[in-house]
């Protein structure tokens, strides 16, 4: 809001005074806000984009530069002071003594700081403040960099002395080496150009490299990755690297990973066992069904019925036997029909209906007590023949 206030005011002084203006200078003592202002305003929120796109049609970026709260004359009444202390307050009627001087004393823009989106590893900063300390030793009291944040020009260095020690590892002492950049017609060269830097596929900074470009990515596949490594980089056999850090990649192995597929057990026997149709049935109801008797002039209304299935667990062949109820005296009488056209099964699973429990249980009696069959049949006038 401060920096829009200036340059409100700066829009009406112009606009009032008659006096020819040259050039225009703006401070400020806030580096987030002159972040704002010398950036893209469709890159922040509507609040902060609608302020930062009028002060960049009344001012230009270029024109605001940094000075230290300390030297700013407009915080002395943000933060309260009394009418007679402003009054005798140096700064505030001729602000800081550099401003009457030349530009060469005016103070330096603050070197860039490192933006943590750029996901900077331990060891990049490690390597970075080791050359600071060493440059720092070889310098004089009065040029050493004290800094407690790591400038974006030395991450940089960092990079370039890291790329550099692996090309003369990997394609300056190899004899076979200097062939493979020769395929390129590629040369050497001093620094970041359009021309991208040549690195081996096997390498750990090189893989180092593929996994930053491709956490940057949010984790894409082959060919976005590629495309981003490929603007600055250039790597031997680059798709076979880039296909190998993705498929090691724990997060994109997490979230493509295939659901777990049950391993199924052996068949049973009674499944895979050659054998006559109908030797290893399997039985079970469906149901219930509506059926309607056809009687002519009379209406007789929809009644239940049940189909009882019975299927060969080896040839999946399947009989049907049309029921009127579950009950165990029914299925009998279906089973009976069902052996009579099938023939006799050695074996016959069920899934515990309490009809086919009972009829379990009520042919074990007939086998365990055969005489008291016999005068039960006898008793029902049933002769029988043997």
């Amino acid at each position: 809001m401060a920096a829009l206030l200036c340059a409100r005011l700066k829009r009406y002084l112009e606009k009032e005074l008659t006096l020819p203006i040259q050039e225009i200078t703006c401070w400020g003592d806030s580096r987030v806000a002159l972040a704002w202002i010398k950036g893209a305003s469709a890159r922040w929120k509507p609040f902060v984009a609608n302020r930062v796109q009028e002060i960049q049609e009344s001012v230009s970026p270029q024109c605001w530069r940094y000075c230290l709260t300390k030297e700013n004359p407009a915080d002395i009444p943000s933060r309260g002071c009394s009418l007679g202390t402003l009054i005798n307050t140096a700064l505030w009627w001729h602000g800081p003594p550099w401003l009457m001087q030349g530009r060469e004393n005016w103070p330096n823009e603050p070197a860039a700081i490192a933006d943590d989106n750029e996901h900077l590893t331990v060891e990049q900063n490690l390597t970075a403040s080791c050359l600071r300390f060493a440059r720092n030793c070889q310098s004089l009291a009065s040029e050493r960099t004290t800094d407690v944040n790591l400038s974006v020009k030395e991450l940089r260095n960092t990079e370039a002395r890291w790329l550099r020690e692996v090309q003369v590892k990997e394609f300056g002492i190899k004899p076979n080496s200097a062939e493979r950049v020769r395929e390129f017609e590629q040369f050497l060269d001093q620094d970041e150009s359009k021309h991208p830097i040549i690195l081996p596929h096997n390498h750990p900074v090189t893989e180092l490299l593929i996994k930053d470009h491709h956490v940057r990515q949010m984790h894409a596949g082959v060919n976005q990755t590629l495309v981003a490594i490929i603007t600055r980089f250039w790597i031997v056999r680059t798709r076979n690297a880039v296909k190998k850090i993705i498929r090691s990649c724990p997060v994109c192995r997490r979230v493509d990973a295939q659901p777990y597929r049950l391993r199924m057990s052996d068949l049973p026997a009674d499944r895979v066992t050659e054998s006559p149709p109908f030797s290893h049935t399997g039985v079970d109801f469906a149901g219930p069904l509506f059926v309607r008797p056809e009687v002519q002039g009379r209406d007789t209304g929809a009644n239940k019925a049940y189909v009882c299935i019975f299927t060969c667990l080896t040839t999946r062949a399947s009989h049907l036997e049309l029921l009127r109820e579950q009950t165990t005296d029914t299925f009998l009488q279906g089973l009976q029909r069902f052996i009579s056209r099938r023939g006799r099964p050695r074996v016959i699973q069920s899934d515990n209906f309490r009809s086919f429990k009972l009829a379990d249980t009520f042919i074990q009696c007939m086998f365990r007590d055969p005489d008291g069959v016999v005068s039960m049949l006898t008793s029902k006038a049933c002769r029988i023949e043997i």
